[in-house]
């Protein structure tokens, strides 16, 4: 054994040594910058990514908050159209015919799709309720008015909050109103509304409140 001898053992590190200084020069400059042109790639790549990935986030996120502002104004102004034709609508005198033009009005448009529009008298029971349904609008009988849910009555205390020209807006609710129809005379609809209430003055006393109802797919529209 070479050990036996005195001689060290041969190893695998010692071969590969002894392969190294015998190899030509061309080999021993590929063993030399392969491993260093491997390692400066690996830190190149790392670098690149991590800055990449810093700036495609702040990218995206600044992308996102002018998105939300681009949208939040689109629905601010949406809105703000939607109130001034509220207050617009309460100088008027109020008639059976004045809401269904409103509604008719704004059907052939094709501007904002109110479906609903209603006067609610403070101090009697002549109440206009009117009711869209795409090409169709109906007036909704003064007995069938309380099945409405939510029920425009339940307004009142809001109302007494307000001044002219000011305005109450509900949050998105599922509005429940009857569309009697002469083949369908209990056909009952149900969607999804933004109420906007404002009220109506008369002699220096509220006569009563105009309301609209907004349907809420056009701020759906406006979201996608």
């Amino acid at each position: 054994m070479r050990w036996l001898r005195g001689e060290a053992p041969d190893s695998s590190f010692e071969r590969l040594l002894n392969a190294f200084r015998t190899s030509s020069w061309k080999t021993r400059l590929m063993v030399g910058l392969i491993p260093p042109v491997v390692i400066i790639m690996i830190i190149t790549g790392y670098v690149t990514y991590y800055f990449s990935k810093q700036s495609i986030s702040t990218a995206v996120e600044r992308t996102t908050r002018l998105q939300t502002v681009a949208v939040g104004n689109e629905i601010e102004v949406l809105l703000d159209r939607c109130r001034q034709d509220l207050c617009n609508l309460a100088q008027e005198t109020v008639t059976a015919g004045m809401l269904q033009r409103f509604l008719a009005r704004h059907q052939v448009s094709g501007g904002i799709e109110y479906i609903e529009a209603a006067f609610i008298a403070q101090k009697s029971a002549e109440h206009l309720v009117y009711v869209a349904k795409g090409g169709q609008i109906a007036q909704i009988p003064n007995h069938l008015i309380s099945s409405i849910r939510p029920n425009p009555f339940t307004y009142y205390d809001e109302v007494a909050k307000l001044s002219p020209r000011q305005v109450w807006l509900s949050p998105i609710v599922e509005v429940e109103s009857p569309f009697p129809e002469p083949d369908n005379p209990n056909q009952k609809l149900v969607r999804k509304v933004m109420r906007m209430v404002t009220p109506c003055w008369g002699e220096g006393s509220p006569a009563g409140y105009l309301m609209i109802s907004i349907d809420a797919r056009s701020l759906r529209n406006i979201l996608s």
